[in-house]
């Protein structure tokens, strides 16, 4: 099935240490000219979230391991795929992780009032901590190039391409990201569910 002008997708990454999975959710609308497969769709994704996540592998401990990228068409109701990352496996740093409910947040800001992305990334190491709960400099380097290659979204060639935002349901309403703030304190994600939450 192909994948339309105005669709919106909804993306889970998912990253593991043991037992526990970890995810962030993205949303991108499409601005395609013409319809684009799915699997064409896919690959695209899969390699812009590969790509910024590989900011930050370097400063992951080498205990979370990168497992799949699912990415649904919520306007269609269907699964455009799962797969394994391109090329990330596994955090590359044999320092001890932080805690697992501290992490470092980047923030995503739109345009419209109250409504901003944050994404909560896992498995930094003890060294990403000045020890007042600071992020090294370092650290904020790798956000912040993380966030840079997050917001220039996806480009299928031809004019059609993906951008990131927040979505609403209710609202039933899509708003786009248009810049992003790295936190330079470590936030603390409460404990969700397993398969809930961003």
């Amino acid at each position: 099935m192909a994948v339309a002008d105005g669709d919106i997708l909804r993306v889970r990454t998912k990253i593991s240490k043991g037992n526990d999975q970890y995810m962030n959710v993205f949303h991108l609308e499409c601005a395609f000219g013409t319809d684009q497969a799915e699997e064409d769709v896919y690959d695209a994704i899969a390699d812009w979230l590969d790509d910024a996540y590989d900011e930050l592998d370097g400063l992951m401990n080498d205990g979370y391991d990168f497992d799949t990228i699912e990415v649904v068409n919520t306007t269609a109701e269907t699964v455009v795929g799962e797969e394994a990352w391109p090329t990330l496996t596994a955090g590359l740093s044999a320092t001890s992780d932080l805690p697992r409910q501290c992490a470092p947040v980047v923030r995503f800001i739109t345009n419209t009032l109250g409504s901003q992305g944050r994404k909560f990334l896992m498995g930094l190491t003890e060294d990403s901590n000045q020890g007042s709960g600071d992020l090294t400099t370092a650290l904020t380097t790798a956000l912040a190039a993380y966030a840079a290659k997050v917001l220039v979204g996806v480009d299928l060639g031809g004019g059609s391409t993906m951008y990131p935002g927040n979505f609403s349901v209710d609202l039933a309403r899509f708003v786009p990201w248009v810049s992003a703030v790295v936190n330079d304190f470590f936030g603390t994600q409460r404990r969700r569910v397993v398969g809930v939450g961003t």
